[in-house]
């Protein structure tokens, strides 16, 4: 059996200029900043506490516990029904023991279903998690800078999709199950197939520059 010979080329680091600017641009890309991200970096202060830093802006740290504060002052704790005395007429209006057993059920599906509010908020309700005029005017430069950074989504087809979509709709208006029989549907896309393309196409830049110069979908 062949004994194991130690190499004696000395090791140095591989440098490839490629996967070390890959590398750095995947870290980078990890490090994505929102939008009010500025906001928090120029109102936060090192010397105190993540929480404290948070409450001082109006924002929550811990989520789970504004929520289920919330859900206290909205709809109070639930107690236990006491026990009382029924007519018989008043039990009679109640319905029969299947509607009451319906009625029940429901009502305990309601009970565990992990709804945050079960009705509308009241106006006056408070949901501030820290009433500060700092906290006030924080939130709302972030609220306005999400606001803000939100673009609307857009589609785009290239060439001979446009060319293929706009040939169909000339040819056969809505009717999808013709341009599936149509013998310039070279790929054979279905008719499902052909739906979604055009449907892209309504959403895209060249449906609103087209559209009036062709036949209006």
């Amino acid at each position: 059996m062949p004994r194991s010979v130690k190499k004696g080329v000395k090791k140095t680091f591989g440098y490839s200029y490629k996967k070390l600017k890959n590398r750095g641009q995947s870290k980078a890309a990890k490090k994505v900043r929102s939008a009010p991200f500025e906001t928090i970096k120029d109102n936060w202060n090192k010397k105190a506490t993540t929480k404290s830093n948070l409450e001082s802006m109006g924002l929550a740290y811990d989520p789970n516990k504004v929520i289920s504060a919330a859900q206290k002052k909205l709809h109070g704790v639930r107690k236990m029904m006491d026990v009382e005395v029924w007519d018989l007429k008043e039990v009679a209006k109640l319905g029969s023991v299947k509607e009451q057993q319906a009625a029940m059920e429901k009502e305990s599906l309601s009970k565990d279903a992990n709804v945050a509010y079960y009705s509308e908020i009241p106006e006056d309700f408070d949901t501030s998690t820290v009433s500060s005029a700092k906290g006030d005017a924080i939130i709302k430069e972030i609220e306005a800078k999400a606001a803000a950074a939100e673009k609307p989504t857009k589609f785009r087809l290239m060439r001979d999709d446009v060319n293929f979509v706009l040939m169909m709709i000339n040819k056969h208006k809505n009717n999808y199950k013709a341009m599936e029989r149509d013998p310039k549907n070279l790929y054979q896309l279905t008719a499902k197939q052909i739906e979604r393309k055009v449907n892209v196409f309504k959403k895209s830049d060249v449906y609103e520059k087209v559209v009036g110069e062709t036949v209006a979908i």
